[in-house]
């Protein structure tokens, strides 16, 4: 069996998932609370590139890990900045110049931003070229990555 389909395998139905779980709220957010989302289309192209590059996240930082105990402390350790740096709760400018360096390594900051550029600011696709590229270059990275990694280890 090829180490990339190993990858997709373990990709792809969390993929499916998180993308049924995204319906479900933007149909639950639209028709019950009549929330408006702007360009859904391009909000939902948005989710599936930053849903890739966090699965790709997910499977670099399983290779890492010799067992699930340890994928889940990673992933613990991890999780906690990027919340905290990504501009989810208070916008990236404010942060100090090293930390604002640092948050840009987290696909949910571009993911914020955009979102934000979406909802609020009613953003088209060249306000978001930026965010896209990069998410989309992130989710190849790390999706390549684990694949090598993978490779280099014994099933």
């Amino acid at each position: 069996m090829q180490k990339s389909a190993i990858i997709m395998g373990k990709i792809l139905p969390y993929l499916g998932i998180a993308l049924t779980v995204e319906m479900m709220l933007f149909i639950l957010g639209q028709y019950h609370f009549h929330a408006a989302f702007h360009k859904p289309i391009l909000l939902l192209t948005l989710s599936l590139i930053f849903l890739l590059a966090t699965s790709g996240l997910g499977a670099l930082i399983s290779s890492f890990s010799t067992t699930q105990t340890q994928a889940v402390q990673f992933s613990v350790f991890f999780l906690l900045p990027v919340f905290l740096l990504s501009g989810a709760f208070a916008p990236v400018s404010q942060l100090p110049f090293g930390f604002r360096l640092f948050s840009y390594a987290f696909p949910l900051t571009y993911f914020c931003h955009a979102c934000r550029e979406i909802n609020v600011y009613s953003g088209g696709i060249a306000n978001l070229a930026a965010d896209l590229i990069l998410l989309s270059l992130g989710a190849l990275v790390t999706c390549l990555i684990a694949t090598l990694r993978l490779r280099q280890t014994e099933l």
